[in-house]
């Protein structure tokens, strides 16, 4: 069909991304595990949601999230990713808070004032608290939620989610690139391109026939969807922008695969998606190990990727970090094939002016379709 939802301007357009960030500061977003980030008390880690440096920290079995930010004169907390912290102490000028955000006394208190007992008594000196919720072991964060996490994402893929353990040992990693973010979410939903691209890497584990999108479950084959979008109008809710996908896969069982907890809601021959609007892959390959992709906005034609890799609960105790290490390897080898070509794509869409006669949908492309179709609804509306 010759026909499209895309507007290459969202692609690079400042103004796009302006009104995109409005909508993320309003939505969740999955930056981790429990299990791997928060093991014990007093752990924490840092992590970047639209532009802002948030804390999430572990009391007890008491989780919650603060901007790390003083609120004296914007001093950091912290400048490590991630370790172990019992209070907030200012790295400026060594306010120093409560795990709960409220200020405690400071050493240079009487630095500030004559008589430190009335001044800090103001409501304004605690921190900025950000919302923050847990589906299973799963960490979500929200500047500003409009929406509860279940209207988000459809029961099944919180229910599988919820499913979901890892071990305390993982491997993390964070770089930029070159491209917009959205090319990103649209490349890991789009089964057509794995077959092309990653002929020497990914597919090598698949089960492929020939028929990429018919060998996995959730991805619809509807005849002229996109046309379908084009003509009725309707926008899709939010929560059709994520979804699972289940893809066979045909590998021998990995050497570690009799030390870990067996996860009978991951299948040994199974690839799962978890995709997460607006910038989030979640797989598991086999239930043996998951990866965790988050395609995190800088502006319109950048995007921190964070890449992390972890394993299910042990059953016997080992050194992971050989294995994570050679699995997080390879898994960059396939993130480098796709990035060659979404430069190139982002490059490209700048040249087009006239998507309706140089641009077209596949009728494969349902959730594609889905998310253009949306992207112009909150462009032409408010987000949310």
């Amino acid at each position: 069909m010759k026909e499209t939802l895309q507007n290459p301007s969202f692609y690079s357009s400042s103004e796009a991304f302006r009104t995109e960030m409005l909508l993320h500061e309003r939505i969740w977003h999955c930056v981790g595990f429990v299990g791997a980030l928060l093991p014990h008390k007093d752990s924490f880690i840092r992590v970047k949601i639209v532009n802002r440096d948030v804390l999430v920290v572990r009391n007890g079995n008491i989780f919650s999230a603060f901007l790390n930010i003083c609120p004296h004169r914007g001093g950091p907390f912290t400048l490590k990713d991630r370790g172990k912290l019992s209070t907030f102490t200012c790295m400026y000028h060594g306010l120093n808070f409560a795990k709960d955000g409220k200020f405690n006394v400071t050493n240079s208190a009487h630095e500030f004032c004559e008589n430190p007992a009335n001044y800090f008594q103001l409501d304004c000196l605690k921190l900025t608290q950000v919302p923050l919720e847990i589906c299973g072991e799963a960490i979500f964060l929200s500047i500003q939620p409009a929406l509860r996490l279940a209207d988000q994402f459809d029961n099944d893929l919180l229910e599988q989610l919820s499913l979901l353990k890892v071990d305390h040992q993982y491997v993390f990693s964070a770089w930029t690139e070159p491209f917009n973010y959205k090319l990103n979410y649209e490349n890991v939903n789009d089964p057509l391109h794995v077959p092309h691209v990653h002929q020497a890497t990914f597919m090598q584990m698949l089960d492929y026939d020939g028929h990429i999108h018919k060998n996995q479950k959730n991805i619809d084959f509807n005849p002229s969807h996109s046309k379908y979008l084009l003509k009725d109008k309707t926008t899709p809710s939010i929560s059709e922008l994520s979804g699972l996908a289940f893809t066979r896969i045909d590998r021998d069982p990995p050497w570690w695969s009799n030390l870990i907890n067996d996860s009978p809601n991951f299948a040994d021959d199974k690839y799962i998606n978890f995709f997460l609007f607006p910038g989030t892959n979640l797989f598991s390959v086999g239930g043996t190990h998951f990866g965790l992709q988050r395609y995190n906005p800088i502006n319109s034609e950048e995007f921190i990727y964070e890449l992390s890799y972890f394993l299910p609960p042990m059953a016997n105790a080992f050194e992971a970090a050989p294995v994570l290490k050679e699995l997080f390897e390879a898994e960059l080898d396939t993130i480098k094939e796709d990035s060659a070509i979404l430069k190139s794509v982002h490059i490209n869409m700048k040249q087009i002016h006239d998507p309706q006669n140089q641009l077209f949908h596949g009728d494969y492309e349902k959730k594609i379709s889905k998310l253009s179709s949306y992207y112009n609804y909150i462009h032409s509306t408010s987000p949310l």
